[in-house]
C-alpha cells in the first residue's frame, strides 16, 4: 500500500497486477495519537490501515466472502486514475520548535478580544451589521437595539425583514441617543461614507455621544488616531473602554516572540477564499462555524473581517475595509505575524481551524485601480497554509475564470479546492453606470446553478442560505478530513 493525495473517505486505487496494489489516503489527516490526542499529519504509513478497514467493513458485511470476491468488490469500488503519491519525508515529525503553552493568545490582544460587552446598541445598520444581526446566537452578548440614519428606508423595519432573513424582534431606530439608554456599549460600523454624504464627521458625534451616556464603544473604523485623540483620553479619564480592531508593532512583538511562527500547524485548517468582493465569505465562514458547532466541534477561527473580534473569533487580522488603516505594520511582516497567530490558535486545542480572505484570489484584469488586486487573500493563503479551500464564485463568473482560481490556490498552497459555495443572487453587471446590480435566484435557478458548477469543475457545489444547503457544506468538511 503507498500513500496518495486521496480525499474521500472511503476512496482508494486497487490494480492487482502492479508491485504496489493499492494507493491510500497518506497525505496530511487526522489520526488518532498516544495520550488520547489527535494530530493532523500525513505519510506513507498511515494509508494501509485505510484498506485494512475497508476490507474488514467488506468481510463484516459479507460474512464468509472468499478472497476472489473481495478483489473483484475491491476493483469494482476502486478509483479509476492512480493518485499522486505523497512524499513521506515532506510529512515527517520534526522537532517542534519551541513556543510559550502558557499564554493564551486571546490574552496578547485585548482589542481584538472584546469580552467587556454584555448589551449592545449598533449604528449604523450596513453591510457588516447584517451578518451581526442574522448570526446573532454566535455572539457572545446581546444586541438590544439598532439605529440607523434617515434616507435609507430602514427606519421603523424589522433586522431580519431588511436583510430578506427571519424576523429579529429588532426594530431600527432613529434616535441613537435614545437608544444608548439599552445598552453599555456603542458598536459603530463604518461611517466614512455616511459622513461625506452628510457633509459632518458623523463618526466623532457618535463617539461623543457614548462619551456624555457614558458608555463604551467598539469601533470598526480606528478611533485612536490624532484626530480623536481628545475624546480618547476623555473615555481614559471616565474608565471606559475605547477599542477597534488593530495590528500594531506591540501585538507583532507579542505574537512573533510567544509563539515560533516555523512551528507547523497539527491541526487541520479549512480557508475560505472567493472570486471577488462582495460574496458572503464572511457569512460563509459563520455558517460553517455554527453548523460544525451544533455538531461537537470544537472550531478554532482566524477572521479577517473587523467584525470577527464581535463573534469571539481566537484572532482577528483587520485587512478588510480600510484594513491598511487597522493594520499599522509592513506588509513583509503580515505573514509572519499570522503564522505565529497560527501556533497560537492551535495551542487552544481546537478539532478545525477556520479562516477566511477578503475580496478575490486573482483580479479580472491586471488593469484594474490597486484596490482591486489581490494581495489581502495571497497575504492570509501564505500566512495560514490551509490544508483545504471552499472557493466562493459569482453566478457571472466564467468557468475559465473559476479554474483559474482553482488552480492559483493548488499552485500557490498545499490544499485543494473542496467545495464551491455561490450565494443565492443572480448578479448583472450593467455596463451602462459601471455598475453590479443583484438579484434573488428562485429555487430552480439555485438547483441549475449547483449541477453545472458540479459538471464543469466536478468539484461538489452548493448555497448556503437554505439548511440543506449548509449541512452539505459540513459534510464535505468533516468528509475530507
Amino acid at each position: 500500500v503507498a500513500g496518495g493525495k486521496v480525499s474521500g473517505k472511503f476512496d482508494y486505487f486497487y490494480d492487482p497486477h502492479e508491485k504496489i496494489q493499492f494507493v491510500a489516503r497518506g497525505d496530511r489527516q487526522r489520526l488518532n495519537w498516544l495520550g488520547g490526542k489527535q494530530i493532523f499529519m500525513g505519510g506513507s504509513s498511515f494509508a494501509a490501515p485505510h484498506i485494512s478497514g475497508l476490507i474488514a467493513l467488506i468481510i463484516e458485511k459479507y460474512g464468509g466472502i472468499n478472497f476472489n470476491d473481495l478483489t473483484e468488490i475491491l476493483k469494482r469500488h476502486s478509483l479509476s486514475q492512480r493518485p499522486a503519491l505523497v512524499d513521506s519525508s515532506t510529512y515527517a515529525i520534526n522537532e517542534i520548535p519551541w513556543s510559550r503553552s502558557d499564554i493564551s493568545i486571546r490574552d496578547i490582544d485585548k482589542t481584538n478580544a472584546p469580552n467587556w460587552i454584555e448589551e449592545a446598541v449598533f449604528f449604523p445598520y450596513n453591510k457588516e451589521m447584517h451578518g451581526l444581526v442574522r448570526f446573532r446566537e454566535l455572539l457572545p452578548f446581546r444586541i438590544t437595539r439598532v439605529a440607523d440614519v434617515v434616507g435609507k428606508r430602514t427606519i421603523g423595519k424589522d433586522c431580519g425583514e431588511v436583510i430578506g432573513g427571519a424576523e429579529s424582534n429588532l426594530i431600527i431606530q432613529q434616535n441613537l441617543e435614545d437608544c444608548l439608554q439599552y445598552g453599555d456599549t456603542l458598536i459603530l460600523g463604518y461611517l466614512d461614507e455616511i459622513s461625506r454624504i452628510k457633509k459632518r464627521d458623523v463618526l466623532q458625534e457618535s463617539l461623543e455621544l457614548a462619551l456624555k451616556h457614558n458608555k463604551n464603544v467598539y469601533s470598526l473604523s480606528p478611533i485612536a488616531n490624532k484626530q480623536y485623540e481628545s475624546i480618547s483620553k476623555a473615555f481614559e479619564e471616565k474608565h471606559l473602554h475605547y477599542a477597534a480592531p488593530t495590528i500594531d508593532f506591540a501585538t507583532y512583538e507579542a505574537l512573533t516572540r510567544t509563539y515560533d511562527w516555523r512551528n507547523r500547524s497539527q491541526k487541520p485548517v479549512v480557508g475560505i477564499f472567493g472570486t471577488g468582493p462582495q460574496q458572503g465569505k464572511f457569512t460563509t465562514q459563520l455558517a460553517l462555524r455554527k453548523q460544525l458547532q451544533k455538531i461537537g466541534y470544537k472550531v478554532g477561527q482566524l477572521g479577517t473581517e473587523h467584525q470577527s473580534a464581535l463573534f469571539d473569533f481566537d484572532f482577528t487580522f483587520p485587512n478588510g475595509y480600510d484594513g491598511h488603516q487597522s493594520i499599522q505594520i509592513p506588509m513583509d511582516l503580515h505573514i509572519p505575524l499570522l503564522n505565529s497567530a497560527m501556533v497560537g490558535i492551535e495551542q487552544l486545542d481546537p478539532d478545525i481551524i477556520v479562516v477566511g480572505g477578503q475580496s478575490g484570489i486573482i483580479p479580472h484584469s491586471f488593469y484594474e485601480k490597486s484596490q482591486s488586486y489581490t494581495l489581502p487573500s495571497l497575504i492570509l493563503l501564505f500566512g495560514t497554509v490551509p490544508d483545504a479551500y471552499i472557493l466562493l464564485v459569482n453566478s457571472i463568473d466564467e468557468p475559465e475564470f473559476i479554474q483559474e482560481n482553482i488552480r492559483v490556490l493548488k499552485s500557490l498552497g498545499k490544499g485543494k479546492v473542496i467545495l464551491l459555495v455561490f450565494s443565492d443572487k443572480k448578479k448583472i453587471v450593467n455596463d451602462t453606470v459601471n455598475t453590479v446590480v443583484s438579484q434573488p435566484l428562485c429555487r430552480e435557478e439555485i438547483c441549475q446553478t449547483i449541477l453545472s458548477l458540479e459538471s464543469t469543475h466536478r468539484i461538489p457545489a452548493t448555497e448556503i442560505i437554505s439548511a440543506e444547503g449548509r449541512k452539505k457544506m459540513a459534510d464535505v468538511v468533516i468528509d475530507f478530513f
